[in-house]
């Protein structure tokens, strides 16, 4: 009998017959084709994160203590793709810029970092955060809204929308 193709996604091999073969869709497809696919799945992620955090008025991007050029960048960047400003999505730490050569970042680029308080955040009615997830900043936050990061998953937790991708 004449063989059978299976197309997987993601490594996933199905129990088939000897007589069924299996071809991942990355072979399957071109490399033109890929990329259309995966800016078609990165159009539909941020269409659902815009989603739950449009009704938020006061958005709080959140990153790490003592934050690095990663996590700077990362709350510019979220911030322009929900399309604030920093009057409705302010870049907020618990802790300060303090090595020198993010001071001299943030400061040729005009960055501001609101330093947040356990208070201050009764403030907002959003919480998002990149470069780090919930579990780094113990039971302080009252919710979270939001985690884009790209560090392993550290731990099971609540959160409106969740993109954890992990590559090395």
């Amino acid at each position: 009998p004449p063989s059978v193709a299976v197309i997987t996604e993601n490594g996933h091999q199905p129990q088939v017959p000897s007589t069924v073969k299996c071809i991942s869709i990355d072979k399957l497809l071109s490399q033109e084709a890929r990329l259309k696919l995966r800016q078609a799945r990165d159009h539909e992620r941020v269409l659902q994160l815009r989603a739950v955090l449009e009704d938020c008025e006061n958005l709080l991007i959140l990153i790490q203590h003592d934050p690095d050029p990663d996590a700077i960048a990362s709350g510019l960047a979220l911030r322009t793709l929900l399309g604030r400003n920093k009057a409705t999505a302010r870049i907020g730490s618990f802790g300060q810029v303090k090595r020198p050569e993010n001071v001299i970042m943030v400061q040729l680029l005009g960055i501001e970092i609101e330093q947040v308080t356990v208070e201050k955040l009764r403030h907002y009615d959003g919480i998002a955060l990149v470069d780090v997830q919930p579990p780094y900043f113990g039971d302080i936050l009252p919710r979270v809204d939001a985690v884009v990061d790209h560090h392993p998953l550290v731990a099971e937790y609540e959160a409106r929308y969740c993109d954890v991708r992990y590559s090395f």
